[in-house]
């Protein structure tokens, strides 16, 4: 049985617990030699309030420094991010990217470009507490008065009580994180890409190598923002680093470790951090054999890690609780990919670039109608009348106007087109660049038309 130490005693644990105890439970207990142990024990014993302090400090104390050593561990817990000192909530922001403008170095940039606002395309995701899990065990008296009739009968004691208690927990949160993976993908549904079933042992050779190849191809392209690998649509990458594999054991027993170190790049001896084995049973996803993600994917924070205890005084014995409360919850930015039967993904993208052409600019009064002919501080609307559309929306545009006189004679970005007050009579040219390829296949697409200023 695992203990502290292997030369850990009765004794090393009584004073440790009698260094950190209260001032009357150190005058009552004396501090502990081989010599006088008995004497040390009959204190503890002999008083409700000096038992119940000593077992709390046992387990609390003493038992909280082993269980990490010896209980059955979470190979998930690469995903944990530690603990969550306040709130119940975390609230997950990405930023997406800028779309970018075109830049005319013979424009006038007004107040509106200089000073107005634009923030950047965010998305947010809230993760609320959704485990509340406690353990419970009980502890006789006797069991305790047994643990020191040998030397190291309480470490032993305290290591059997501390493992069932944290490989319970431990297991408990494993399942819960592989449940996720199922929950995710009915919820929002992984990118997929299609191989043969390596849930079962795979003779063909062919077979394997394509699976290799497809799990290369996807962990180098996880390194280049794109909106296809998230369920939220945004620009998301994985640094290789950061590339983690979560591998039925049968798809790893059919593509071998060193083949899947080299898809990471990785040497052997660092390719077991980088890919965990979960049981298909666990996973809860028979078409599924690998699921290729970054360590960002869990949004996994612990909120309350603690134990708990009281004694009964009718049975004679003491109850103590694990209590484990966590946020566990998947990012929907973060790319993952899923490896297996399903078909392929189908990336909707944009359309080939088209060559665009305009037919007119429309100038507009306030009441919709259209004229050219515009007085001094008129105020218009200018658009674009399309005789073939550009393939895809949100291009950019950049509208100008040429050979005005007044400094108050000005258009917007949106087309907002206003004659200075002081502007003389004469002809102005109104003219837009759009980013699209026009006619001619050139880059902007460039259209410009004559308006009059009359008083």
């Amino acid at each position: 049985m695992p203990q502290l130490r292997d030369d850990t005693t009765n004794v090393d644990i009584l004073n440790a617990i009698r260094s950190d105890a209260r001032m009357d439970y150190q005058t009552m207990v004396p501090e502990a030699t081989k010599a006088n142990i008995q004497e040390t024990i009959a204190g503890i014993m002999s008083d409700n309030i000096t038992r119940n302090e000593f077992m709390s400090s046992l387990i609390n104390r003493i038992g909280s420094t082993i269980v990490r050593d010896i209980s059955w561990r979470n190979p998930l817990a690469v995903f944990k991010q530690g603990m969550m000192s306040f709130g119940d909530t975390i609230e997950e922001v990405h930023l997406d990217f800028i779309k970018p403008t075109i830049y005319e170095e013979q424009r006038d940039y007004l107040e509106r470009d200089v000073f107005g606002q634009a923030p950047p395309p965010s998305k947010s995701a809230f993760h609320t507490i959704n485990r509340k899990e406690k353990f419970k065990i009980t502890i006789n008296r006797d069991v305790l008065r047994r643990a020191f009739l040998s030397d190291n009968g309480l470490s032993e004691m305290v290591s059997q009580i501390m493992a069932v208690a944290a490989s319970s927990d431990q297991w408990s949160e494993f399942l819960s994180m592989t449940k996720l993976f199922k929950t995710f993908d009915d919820k929002f549904g992984f990118y997929r890409m299609q191989i043969s079933d390596m849930n079962s042992f795979e003779p063909d050779k062919a077979k394997v190598d394509a699976a290799l190849k497809a799990l290369r191809v996807a962990a180098n392209k996880m390194q280049y923002p794109t909106p296809a690998f998230n369920s939220a649509a945004v620009h998301s990458f994985a640094r290789p680093e950061d590339l983690v594999l979560i591998a039925t054991p049968e798809f790893k027993a059919n593509v071998d470790v060193t083949s899947l170190s080299a898809a990471f790049n990785r040497s052997d001896a660092e390719a077991p951090s980088h890919i965990i084995t979960v049981p298909g049973e666990a996973l809860g996803m028979a078409d599924t054999s690998a699921i290729l993600t970054s360590k960002q994917f869990f949004v996994i924070k612990d909120i309350l890690l603690e134990n708990r205890s009281i004694s009964n005084p009718e049975g004679l014995y003491d109850n103590y609780w694990l209590h484990h409360w966590s946020v566990m919850s998947a990012s929907p930015f973060t790319p993952a990919i899923a490896f297996g039967t399903k078909q392929n993904t189908v990336v909707v993208t944009p359309k080939a670039e088209t060559n665009a052409e305009i037919s007119a600019l429309i100038v507009s009064r306030p009441d919709g109608t259209q004229s050219t002919i515009m007085p001094p501080a008129a105020v218009r609307q200018a658009s674009i009348q399309w005789k073939t559309a550009p393939a895809n929306k949100g291009y950019a545009t950049d509208w100008y106007i040429k050979n005005a006189k007044s400094k108050g004679t000005k258009i917007s970005n949106d087309g907002v087109l206003t004659i200075g007050p002081d502007e003389p009579e004469a002809f102005l040219t109104l003219g837009v660049n759009v980013d699209t390829k026009g006619t001619d296949g050139n880059k902007p697409l460039t259209k410009e038309i004559s308006i009059q200023v009359k008083k």
